[in-house]
């Protein structure tokens, strides 16, 4: 068993009364999360029709929402784990329980800064998956021979076909998209890299793929025979993330304490009540749809935010990549952009040339937008877009930040969490004062400055 990890919350409490729902902070273990009994927000209802017949499927949702936990759970699954799995929906179901053999793959981990690198260490990862698995003497080749190898041996000595689960495949793209031309180097060697998956139908089985982008010319999309796609398939628009049903057994033992919390800090008004909590939690972390219809919360933020008792941008702060930093810079610099944002085609979102993706695309599908109604055209959808909650809207500001609007960065910030602390405590004195500290702040307009990025603080901070 899994040592319980240090960020883990803590069951319960002397000062408050035990907590009977632990909350899995950092843990995207699913076999951790069931033996300690933390808080799973039970997918596997997702899962059964996707494990029942052996088809290539893919999923893209923005980072921090679940995709890992997600394989974790099908990985046990196609163990045959079903200890794991008492009280879920799937124990209940009719699976067999068919233990497979399993080549799990994490790109994330295989992240260096030239191809070479990469490849290298995509070997060692294969070498580690062999050994796990049992098979000996894997010779050392690139990762396309390895992972060839390693398929037939498993097919051969367990005569069972192999299960293969890619966890964020274009984490090596995606990493570089600001140099175009080393993403597309990268694109090159992976797409020589999956291409294997084409050559051996027979031995392999199920294979589920996540990522955040979805990259035409990688072999996944171009080689992959009737690969079910269900990033945008209402019958799985809730397969990650928390619903509002999910949200009320969170706060089933933490209702109480976190509407204290709040209160005393100024961040909700003393007569606030439950309702008052639910609203906020939900404008803040709701909003996130991918059919139009069916809205999750952002699993990351709302754990965060029931585990300190406070609102907060965690999801923005725990890391976004300086792409994205560029990109929401550049769309920014229209300050009419967030008021007009274009429609895009479903199709737009098969990206095929690196150095020309629309920005919508790219934040649509790393979780800055997110879709307000989906249109047919009779050929092809067309999506409407939207910013999805307050805590987007917030990390819009940090984007802009990015212009350079301001001599010193520490003391925007510094003002933008001013600003929106006075605005939660309804303080409108304070926020007039900020707002004269700010102004201050300023460079001096010049031939290079156009007054129209001055109005992004506007657009960003109270649209």
């Amino acid at each position: 068993m899994n040592d319980l990890p240090n960020n883990a919350a803590d069951s319960g409490d002397s000062d408050q009364g035990a907590l009977t729902v632990t909350l899995p902070i950092g843990a995207a273990n699913f076999r951790l999360i069931r033996e300690y009994g933390l808080y799973y927000a039970d997918k596997t209802k997702f899962l059964y029709p996707i494990v029942k017949a052996p088809l290539p499927y893919f999923l893209s949702r923005p980072r921090r929402f679940g995709k890992t936990l997600l394989l974790e759970t099908l990985e046990c699954i196609l163990r045959g784990q079903k200890d794991l799995f008492k009280g879920l929906w799937i124990d209940q179901s009719n699976y067999r329980w068919t233990p497979y053999p399993i080549i799990r793959l994490e790109m994330n981990k295989v992240v260096e800064n030239d191809v070479e690198t990469m490849k290298e260490t995509l070997s060692h990862q294969l070498a580690e998956v062999a050994k796990n698995e049992g098979v000996e003497n894997l010779e050392k080749n690139s990762p396309k021979i390895m992972l060839g190898d390693l398929i037939n041996s498993l097919y051969q000595d367990t005569h069972q076909t192999v299960a293969i689960l890619i966890d964020e495949y274009d984490a090596p793209i995606v990493e570089h998209l600001s140099d175009p031309p080393l993403a597309e180097k990268f694109r090159d060697a992976l797409r020589e890299f999956y291409g294997i998956l084409k050559t051996n139908v027979k031995a392999t089985g199920h294979i589920f793929v996540t990522g955040v982008s979805r990259f035409t010319q990688t072999s996944i999309f171009s080689k992959l025979n009737n690969l079910n796609d269900l990033t945008f398939n209402r019958d799985y628009a809730a397969i990650c993330g928390l619903t509002a049903a999910d949200l009320e057994v969170l706060l089933s033992d933490r209702e109480a304490r976190t509407l204290e919390i709040l209160i005393k800090e100024g961040c909700l008004p003393p007569e606030s009540d439950g309702r008052d909590l639910r609203r906020t939690i939900r404008n803040w972390y709701d909003g996130y749809t991918w059919d139009g219809e069916t809205r999750v919360y952002n699993p990351w933020s709302v754990l965060s935010a029931l585990n300190k008792a406070e609102i907060s941008s965690d999801w923005y702060t725990s890391g976004t990549p300086n792409f994205l930093r560029q990109l929401g810079a550049k769309v920014l610099q229209d300050p009419e952009w967030i008021n007009n944002i274009p429609d895009i085609q479903e199709t737009d979102t098969y990206i095929d040339e690196i150095d020309k993706i629309p920005p919508e695309v790219l934040l649509l599908q790393a979780g800055y937008l997110t879709i307000k109604d989906i249109f047919y055209d009779g050929q092809s959808r067309e999506f409407s877009l939207e910013v999805p909650n307050l805590e987007v809207k917030a990390a819009l500001w940090p984007l802009a930040q990015a212009l350079d609007l301001v001599d010193d960065k520490g003391t925007a910030q510094k003002w933008a969490e001013k600003t929106l602390d006075c605005l939660l405590k309804l303080d409108a004195l304070g926020v007039e004062e900020a707002f004269s500290f700010y102004l201050n702040q300023f460079k001096h307009p010049s031939f290079k400055t156009n007054e129209s990025q001055y109005q992004i603080f506007l657009e960003t901070a109270f649209r």
